[in-house]
Parts: structure tokens; C-alpha cells; sequence
């Protein structure tokens, strides 16, 4: 996703699904961890993950996020 604005330890992701662009907040904690709020969707998404040894889990967290679960809310 676009990365977005951060503060008050949330970032504000922007995820596009079907070419669609979903507003986000989301809380990310070491290995992938996350929480997404999308309010578009009235949805939330938490993936627990432990990618502690991995190249970019952040990154495989919200491939899982995009291409699964808001693709199925969408």
C-alpha cells in the first residue's frame, strides 16, 4: 500500500484492491504483526505472523491484506 502519514504510533496506509483506493489505520509490530482499520469497509484486519528472520514481512503482511482479505470485503 501507499505508505501514507504516521503519528501517534499509527500509520495511515491507503490500500488499492480492484483498482479502488481504501483510506486505512493501521498499527505494525516487529515480524509482521498488524492491525488494519478500514472504515470504508467497517472492517478490521489482524494478521499475526512471527516473519522474525525474513526480508520485508511488513511487506508480506499487507500482500496477505490487499490480495485476501479486503479483496474478499470488497
Amino acid at each position: 500500500p501507499e505508505r501514507g502519514d504516521y503519528g501517534y504510533l499509527t500509520w495511515l496506509p491507503t490500500y488499492t484492491v480492484a483498482g479502488r483506493p481504501l483510506k486505512a489505520f493501521a498499527m505494525a509490530g516487529t515480524g509482521g504483526n498488524k492491525v488494519v482499520v478500514v472504515p470504508e469497509l467497517n472492517a478490521v484486519v489482524v494478521v499475526t505472523t512471527t516473519n522474525y528472520n525474513v526480508r520485508n514481512p511488513h511487506g508480506l503482511a499487507d500482500a496477505l491484506i490487499s490480495s485476501h482479505a479486503l479483496a474478499a470485503l470488497h
